[in-house]
């Protein structure tokens, strides 16, 4: 008896049912002469029926056939898929209309996150800036792209470097399951060791005026013998292994990234500002007026009155150890525990003190802001 699909909802047009062992499975069938003449069958199945709904298996919802284009992965040798194609697109002209109704509707109902970061990266500029940056290469663009999506998409989400460094899509190592097209890939864009220079360029030109800058860099392992700034350098979790040291600039408000660049693995985040600072300077960023936020790790007197007298702003964390926070704790102790010093809408007690930075650079008038929380004193009490 023939399956009844008048009460099945979301069949594909121009799909058959056929029932094996009581289940019913939706499939595309196909026809063509191959060079002989011969008339050739073939049957692509798409999903099973289970209460009156159409459930997909996954060559479905990967490739999204339909019967008037099979998906050329399907076809066995060239010559067939091209005879193939050609006679179902002439016997079937008809659904191409349906066909891209389909298509249509699936692009706009795409709410996923690679469809989300895809929609970020092209308001952001950053696929329009590489087609420029490689020529119009679309598929190097493309490819380049997916391999960044797949990354952060599926990178665990983490602040300790012992973790984030074992995302090593882009630097390749021997665990790297895609080693051979990764280092294609890295030998086709690696070359040139102006391209985080070309991109910083591209990037730069988009920011508005006066943006709000972070730097910063993390220890990413790297046991690559093509990349000579791959060598052995102290984690954070104490051990030593072959890495490099990767720095990143981002626009902290819109999260869309300016520049890169990529070090020796025992290189420490300071002494890379100088690197940074030369290439900023041949790329008009301080007339931009940003204002540069760095961590702790970068926090060194004579390279911050340098990047100063340079004209950048720069708001940089400090321990409470280093001389110039430390005065201010030890001469004001008795403000930071004073109900004015408590900072609106916080638990927080906060001085501000006026300094002046001096070093063989010369001298620096800067703001030094130190703040005092009380509940993480008693927190800390209580371990």
């Amino acid at each position: 008896m023939a399956f009844d699909r008048s009460g099945v909802k979301g069949l594909p047009e121009g799909s058959n049912v056929q029932v094996i062992k009581e289940v019913p499975y939706v499939y595309f069938r196909y026809q063509w002469k191959d060079s002989t003449g011969k008339v050739k069958y073939a049957r692509d199945y798409l999903g099973t029926v289970e209460d009156g709904q159409f459930v997909p298996n996954d060559y479905y919802l990967r490739l999204r056939p339909t019967k008037a284009k099979r998906p050329e992965e399907r076809w066995s040798e060239k010559q067939k898929k091209e005879t193939a194609v050609s006679a179902i697109s002439e016997e079937k002209a008809v659904e191409d209309q349906v066909e891209e109704k389909q298509d249509f509707e699936i692009k706009t109902k795409a709410v996923g996150v690679t469809a989300l970061a895809a929609s970020i990266l092209d308001q952001n500029g950053m696929i329009d800036d590489l087609l420029e940056l490689f020529d119009g290469d679309v598929n190097l663009v493309t490819r380049l792209l997916n391999i960044a999506m797949g990354a952060a998409i599926t990178a665990k989400p983490t602040y300790l470097s012992a973790d984030e460094s074992k995302v090593q899509m882009f630097f390749g190592n021997t665990t790297c399951p895609t080693s051979p097209r990764a280092s294609e890939l890295h030998q086709k864009i690696g070359h040139d060791l102006n391209l985080s220079a070309r991109i910083s360029k591209l990037r730069i030109a988009r920011l508005d005026d006066q943006p709000t800058l972070a730097l910063d860099g993390s220890r990413i392992d790297c046991s690559s013998d093509n990349i000579l700034e791959a060598v052995v350098g102290r984690r954070k979790n104490g051990l030593y292994a072959p890495q490099i040291n990767f720095s990143l600039l981002v626009d902290a408000n819109s999260g869309s990234p300016v520049g890169y660049r990529y070090f020796a693995g025992s290189t420490n985040d300071v002494s890379t500002l100088e690197d940074f600072t030369s290439l900023w300077n041949a790329y008009g960023l301080p007339d931009k007026n940003p204002m540069l936020v760095v961590d702790r790790g970068y926090f060194n007197l004579e390279m911050l009155i340098k990047i100063g007298l340079q004209g950048y702003r720069f708001l940089a964390g400090a321990k409470t150890c280093y001389k110039l926070v430390k005065t201010i704790i030890e001469d004001r102790n008795s403000e930071f525990y004073e109900a004015a010093a408590i900072l609106e809408s916080t638990n927080v007690y906060g001085i501000q003190d006026q300094k002046v930075l001096k070093g063989e650079a010369g001298k620096l008038d800067v703001n030094v802001s130190v703040f005092r929380n009380p509940v993480e004193e008693m927190d800390a009490t209580r371990r």
